[in-house]
């Protein structure tokens, strides 16, 4: 049989008095613990001066952020959901503990969370909920803070260029509709004019190949030369810019 030694502890406050009874062991804040944390915490129950300190209440959000350096750094760099605060709060104002270990301290669900507060503000397709849902972009089991902010960290199991366009997909696709091509050709070194304005992107990018793009006629026309390569690759001294076999041969 085991025995457990108890103690009698008397708080006064003012003209009132308190009896606590302890166990051997315990101290005087396990003693006064309002109840049980959270699971995640419970490692920390014999341990209060992980998350509090003696007669020092506004001490209890550094200890906080002392453990969870990832809130920390939204606070300190102004970015995700805490960090876009007005005004920075105490930790325990929307975190309160002692509420027994099955308790949610964090009570936020999919519909009240409000998305404008984090890295990725829900815009055009992306805010519709009957298109996207939270796990397309959200793993299950994984912190919603983990879930990538830049198109190619979810799309790149759907991109259809295998990686060879790069990983800057809104340089060309629109959050509205994804297969809506927007890529203003007039910022590369070949500006797009009268027929070539008009051809596919395939017609001159063939396999996905956007890189070292060749910028003379004849690697594009070869296949188009009536001449059969006996006037030379120049194509342009003869013909115009647009398509070689609709173009008036110069003067």
């Amino acid at each position: 049989m085991q025995v457990f030694t108890r103690h009698v502890l008397i708080l006064t406050l003012g003209p009132w008095s308190f009896l606590f009874s302890y166990a051997w062991g315990d101290t005087v804040e396990t003693a006064l613990m309002p109840g049980q944390v959270i699971e995640g915490h419970a490692k920390w129950e014999e341990d209060c001066t992980k998350c509090h300190k003696r007669f020092d209440k506004a001490a209890q959000t550094t200890l906080c952020l002392d453990c969870h350096k990832d809130v920390r750094k939204d606070i300190d760099g102004k970015q995700g959901l805490h960090g876009r605060f007005q005004e920075q709060r105490a930790c325990k104002d929307c975190h309160t503990e002692h509420k027994g270990r099955s308790e949610n301290i964090a009570p936020m669900t999919e519909q009240t969370f409000d998305h404008e507060r984090t890295d990725f503000p829900l815009k055009g397709a992306h805010a519709n909920a009957k298109k996207v849902e939270c796990k397309s972009c959200h793993i299950p089991k994984t912190k919603y803070r983990s879930a990538p902010s830049d198109c190619f960290g979810c799309h790149k199991k759907v991109d259809k260029h295998n990686g060879k366009a790069g990983t800057a997909c809104n340089d060309c696709h629109t959050d509205q509709q994804w297969k809506a091509i927007r890529f203003d050709h007039d910022k590369t070194r070949y500006k797009l004019r009268n027929k070539h304005a008009e051809a596919a992107c395939k017609d001159c990018h063939a396999n996905d190949r956007y890189k070292d793009t060749p910028l003379d006629c004849y690697s594009c026309h070869k296949k188009d030369d009536k001449h059969k390569g006996q006037e030379g690759t120049k194509c342009e001294e003869c013909h115009n810019r647009p398509v070689m076999e609709e173009d008036p041969i110069r003067p």
